[in-house]
């Protein structure tokens, strides 16, 4: 843990499939979902569709190697979830944002 020691009891580590985590807590929880597991369309729509419920109104979820060349699947599953809806917010090292309304 070193580094984030100090933000103890501010997080814990959940050691266990995206999804299973992701069922421990209750919709409406988060402010901030950050999804950088596996690349592949279907982990990345199932890890989005099951997180998604968690994030508070006002909230954002987000991930990484949205237009990576090698990992197209993550840009396709997630303008397929939030499809014309929800504006993809784009930043820095290829991450992505969607902010809850």
């Amino acid at each position: 843990m070193g580094r984030v020691s100090q933000f103890v009891p501010r997080f814990t580590v959940q050691q266990n499939s995206s999804i299973n985590v992701s069922s421990i807590y209750p919709n409406n929880y988060f402010d901030l979902v950050f999804i950088d597991a596996d690349h592949s369309y279907k982990s990345c729509i199932e890890d989005i569709r099951a997180w998604w419920p968690k994030v508070k109104i006002e909230g954002y979820i987000g991930g990484h190697d949205y237009d990576h060349p090698d990992q197209g699947s993550v840009k396709q599953a997630v303008d397929e979830f939030f499809g014309n809806d929800y504006v993809v917010e784009l930043a820095q090292n290829r991450t992505w944002f969607v902010r809850k309304f």
